[in-house]
This record gives C-alpha cells, structure tokens and sequence, in this order.
C-alpha cells in the first residue's frame, strides 16, 4: 500500500505535465493555461472538503444539485440505498459508466474538478473526456 501524498508533493509520470502548484504566485493564469492546452489541470494537497471547495470555488461556479452536499460538492461514494437506481451510479458500488453531468441543466458545466480522497481497494479507473472535441470533429 501506498503512503498518502504531502501536500506539497509533485506528481511525477503521467500527469506531471498537468501539475500546477495552487500556492504559487500567477496559478491562475497557469491553470487556465493547462485547460486551454490539454484540458487537464492536476494538483495536490487537498486534504479536506474545506480546501477543495476552496480550488474549486476560485475556478468553477460550485451550485449545490440532488446528489451534492449543501456546499455544492458532491462525494461519490456507496450510499447502501442507490445501487442499481437509475442515474444514480456515482452512488452506488458499481461502475460508472461514461455519461455527461448536468444534461438537464440549460448550461451544463464546462469545467469538473475530481479529486481522489484516497485510493480505491479495487477499480478506481476514471476516464474523462472533453466532450466537445468529438462533436467538433463530427461538423
């Protein structure tokens, strides 16, 4: 088993292209430039609901739907009660298939942010798309 990260630790391999020290002067600008490039900005150090609602709220319009906390986040985790429900997946502890949040919103989100609290005993694979690119492609 691994140890859990610092939260200053740097990732390394896949996604240390993607790595943007949140602390650091100018972060902004280098998250929106790590979106703009490859759509994928990663961090570390966040330890606690407070400081992931904190990065989230500087980067995303965070607003509280049916699964989410009262804060706006939302926990996906096995609720013991959702399994095999009908669009309620993240709640449950069976796959979550690829899907598009907030289809029934005027605006779905543009941006999600997903953060691993710790690792999963088994599974725990996570794909994310850009759903506009494969959209672009088709006109």
């Amino acid at each position: 088993m691994s140890r859990p990260r610092s939260a200053r630790t740097t990732p390394v391999g896949l996604f240390a292209g993607h790595y943007v020290d949140v602390h650091a002067a100018g972060a902004g600008e280098l998250v929106a430039a790590r979106l703009r490039e490859t759509g994928l900005a990663t961090f570390t150090g966040l330890d606690s609901r407070a400081a992931v609602l904190a990065l989230a709220s500087r980067f995303l319009n965070v607003a509280q739907h049916r699964d989410s906390g009262p804060d706006g986040l939302t926990v996906i985790r096995d609720t013991g009660r959702h399994t095999g429900r009908a669009g309620f997946a993240g709640l449950g502890h069976g796959p979550l298939l690829p899907h598009t949040e907030g289809t029934a919103l005027p605006e779905p989100p543009r941006l999600m942010l997903m953060v691993c609290a710790r690792p999963a005993e088994q599974g725990g694979i996570c794909l994310l798309t850009d759903g506009r690119h494969p959209t672009s492609l088709a006109r």
